[in-house]
């Protein structure tokens, strides 16, 4: 992968889909569902050790994870001490306020050295093993499971072993029946605490496998630790591993170097996607092995002590935040202090540094790569855009259909025309022309001009199908972006448009009317000319390109003026009042515009 060499106070924030291998056989199904080998999973260029404190960046990293699930951070420097990863978890804890972890076990604190080794393998986890780690989801023993974790890419397993493999929750239990998935819900399960992780007195749980959190399903699953405690919850677990047996062959994705190359890091909702990992095969790979604090879901868990004589006979453990002086890890980081490491190895090394500097919950697992493996949490809290302008405006129009498509959180302030409040000291501190609309994205300093603040939200959230990385693609849609706005508008909003709607019946030139609309012919001749051969403006994708040329359709094909027929220009219109976003922010009454005698 080639890396764009940038100044130091430069981050790259362009989003692309993360490849699976092609070296692994898909099947049809999966096709239908990752078509041309692609994982749904946007990417993320981390270009220099700065993107980590950026505000830009780290909120690109929050957004993508609470609304994808899943991203990959591609480093394009060094980072054997994974800085990046160290100072990324402090942003998000800082700006987001993600937690940091708890105890790992009663015995082992928050971190252990160990490397794979394929004897004496009792009393240890799996991910330290050298063997096959099975479908599972991380800490489901947990009362409150880690919601999120990361796996940083530092050198492959040397003898080809380990392959990390992704399985989407949503894949898995859409053949799952809706009684299945109720029965799943119920605090009907017994989840086993694994010796390696005991604690103190709780040796397992009550609670249920599925959780809402309001927008997601969530899942937790090690079937070797889920005993189902009633007939309905055995039913409903067999259709679970049902549901299992068949899409890990169909839809999972394995990740192999070729996916995950050197300096990748990962970053997955613990709870919509499982994974898993096949035998290890380089016995030099060192592991460390924590566990992380957990969110605040849906889970409805009963404690240890109801549950009976039945619960087993694992060692003990006990939950909750241990009292290590590593929970003030951010102020000591602040105050610059670097405590000794033993020598326990060089990778040993870095990950205790890490763990002490941070008190982050990390570990180094054999999947075949060398792995910084973090398990941390994210709350509810999201960056909401805030935008002030009239909904009736078409510049608004543009950004808001924008917003949705992108599918931000926003709120919007009316603002300008009938509704004021545009001439106001604080409103032009904002923007001192007094026009909408205007963009605030968190305490970054406002943005007006309806093209510049979508640029900028295509650049900051888009994905490279809607405005690409590649500066050659992206001029692609950026002429036809700038043809709709300098060409196409002026031509219909202003000779056409404010003489129909915004100047009254007695005042309107009826011949200056004709004479724009034929002014207008040609110009969108040339756009039939490309939608006649292509689905959208710029190509078969919807783009940056579409919004500012589709915003005034709607107005275009509203007011009462001859229009030629473009059969072409027709089906993109229907096509584009078919999608949600179109129909709430553009399709929009105007009456409120009209100019009246």
């Amino acid at each position: 992968m080639r890396f764009l060499r940038v100044s130091l106070n430069h981050i790259c924030q362009g989003t692309r889909r993360l490849r699976t291998s092609s070296l692994l056989p898909q099947t049809r199904d999966s096709q239908q569902f990752f078509p041309n080998d692609v994982l749904d999973i946007p990417e993320l260029d981390a270009h220099n050790i700065v993107s980590s404190k950026d505000t830009g960046h780290v909120r690109q990293v929050h957004h993508h994870l609470e609304n994808r699930g899943a991203l990959n951070v591609n480093l394009g420097f060094p980072d054997p001490n994974s800085d990046y990863l160290q100072q990324l978890v402090l942003s998000l804890h800082g700006q987001y306020g993600h937690g940091l972890p708890f105890s790992h076990s009663s015995s082992r604190g928050w971190f252990w050295d160990v490397r794979p080794q394929p004897e004496t393998l009792e009393h240890r986890a799996i991910s330290e093993t050298m063997g096959h780690f099975p479908w599972h989801t991380d800490s489901c023993y947990e009362t409150e499971p880690a919601r999120f974790f990361a796996l940083h890419v530092l050198q492959h397993d040397r003898l080809g072993g380990g392959t990390l493999s992704l399985l989407s929750i949503d894949l898995l239990l859409r053949s799952i029946p809706s009684s299945a998935k109720l029965a799943l819900s119920e605090p009907e399960f017994r989840l086993a605490v694994p010796l390696e992780f005991s604690k103190g007195e709780q040796n397992a749980i009550i609670g249920n496998l599925l959780s809402m959190d309001g927008k997601y399903t969530r899942l937790r699953f090690r079937e070797d630790i889920v005993t189902p405690l009633s007939a309905r919850a055995d039913a409903a677990f067999h259709e679970l591993l049902h549901s299992l047996a068949q899409q890990k062959t169909t839809n999972a994705q394995h990740l192999r170097s070729e996916a995950l190359p050197q300096g990748s890091i990962i970053l997955l909702d613990n709870g919509r996607w499982l994974h898993s990992r096949n035998h290890a095969h380089d016995e030099t790979v060192p592991l460390r092995r924590n566990t992380a604090v957990p969110y605040s879901g849906a889970d409805r868990n009963i404690p240890r002590d109801q549950l009976g004589p039945q619960a087993g006979s694992q060692k003990p453990r006990t939950s909750g935040r241990c009292d290590d002086p590593g929970n003030d890890a951010a102020d000591r980081l602040a105050k610059g202090a670097r405590p000794g490491f033993p020598q326990a190895g060089y990778m040993s090394d870095i990950v205790l540094r890490v763990n002490r500097l941070l008190g982050l919950s990390i570990s180094i697992i054999p999947i075949h790569q060398h792995y910084h493996h973090i398990i941390f949490i994210i709350d509810n809290m999201t960056t909401t855009l805030e935008v002030w302008g009239r909904r009736d405006s078409s510049n608004v129009q543009a950004v808001m259909w924008c917003i949705a498509e992108l599918n931000l959180p926003y709120q919007r302030h009316d603002i300008g025309q009938r509704f004021g409040g545009n001439n106001t000291p604080e409103f032009l501190a904002m923007n001192p022309n007094g026009r909408i609309p205007v963009l605030r994205d968190g305490a970054s300093e406002p943005l007006w001009e309806s093209g510049a603040i979508n640029r900028y939200l295509a650049s900051a959230y888009g994905s490279d199908e809607f405005w690409p990385r590649d500066p050659r693609a992206r001029a692609q849609i950026d002429k036809w972006a700038e043809w709709a706005k300098v060409t196409f508008t002026p031509a219909f909003s202003l000779r056409i448009w404010w003489q129909m709607v915004r100047t009254a019946p007695s005042k309107r030139d009826p011949v200056a009317i004709r004479e724009a609309v034929t002014g207008l012919d040609p110009i969108l001749d040339i756009a039939e000319a490309q939608l006649t051969r292509q689905k959208f403006l710029a190509g078969d994708v919807f783009t940056l390109a579409d919004v500012q040329f589709g915003h005034l359709l709607f107005r275009y094909f509203s007011i009462d003026i001859e229009r030629k027929e473009r059969p072409g220009l027709q089906r993109y219109y229907e096509a584009l009042k078919e999608r949600p976003a179109y129909r709430e922010h553009v399709m929009v009454d105007f009456d409120a515009l009209r100019a009246v005698d």
